[in-house]
């Protein structure tokens, strides 16, 4: 029987190789940051496995996980800042990147200040069936250059009340385009509450040219959106 157990070394190279093996399968949203970072197209691209069920997101993130992961990037990008100019290491100028583009994530919200501060250009985000993700605020309050903005298949998001908040706060918002398609818990907002929401659009330097608040089961179309006076396109 002692023929049949493994050698402490054998034992300890195989618990490495599986733990390997288990992170190429499932790495961690920090290496597919790194991974999706692409300057040629000056975007993050993070679409994770479509193996999911109908309306349910396939990758849960907790707020700590990618705070983590941000982190660690925006400490990264403040280092390739200050050493740009004698830089000869091929390393990735972060400040090129002016896409987020997230899809089959689940998560609440973004955490606040890192994103900002490992991609400061960005200027367009895309979050795309998130079942549970429900508030924009950290998103605007921290990206001051963000000018389009879409929101697909984000079942729990119940107010766009931060496009009041953060635009009437002192920090402002930049917004030209707004996209919110198929979040269908917006049905419940009162028309006073969208009041508010496009006197926030209204206050954006952007200014807002293009709004599309089609696929959520609103049953009216709100007085309020008159405030937009520079919008080219609009679709409910």
């Amino acid at each position: 029987n002692d023929r049949n157990i493994p050698e402490p070394m054998v034992l300890e190279e195989q618990v490495r190789q599986q733990q390997q093996q288990e992170q190429q399968q499932h790495p961690s949203f920090l290496q597919e940051l790194l991974k999706r970072e692409c300057l040629i197209e000056g975007e993050v691209n993070l679409s994770a496995p479509t193996h999911y069920l109908p309306r349910v997101a396939s990758t849960s993130l907790t707020l700590s996980e990618m705070e983590h992961a941000f982190r660690h990037i925006a400490t990264l990008t403040a280092a390739a800042t200050q050493n740009d100019a004698n830089d000869n290491n091929n390393t990735i100028n972060r400040n090129q990147i002016q896409r987020l583009y997230i899809k089959n994530y689940s998560f609440v919200t973004l955490p606040p200040t890192v994103i900002g501060l490992a991609y400061p250009n960005i200027t367009h985000v895309d979050i795309c069936n998130n079942d549970v993700f429900s508030d924009i605020t950290p998103l605007l309050q921290q990206l001051p250059n963000l000018s389009s903005l879409n929101i697909s298949n984000c079942a729990s998001l119940a107010t766009l009340l931060p496009l009041h908040t953060v635009a009437t706060s002192g920090g402002g918002i930049q917004l030209r385009h707004l996209w919110v398609t198929k979040c269908p818990m917006l049905r419940f907002v009162k028309e006073k509450e969208w009041d508010l929401i496009f006197r926030g659009l209204e206050l954006s330097s952007g200014p807002m040219q293009r709004l599309s608040l089609s696929r959520n089961r609103l049953s009216f179309v709100p007085r309020g959106i008159s405030r937009c006076e520079f919008l080219e396109y609009l679709f409910f």
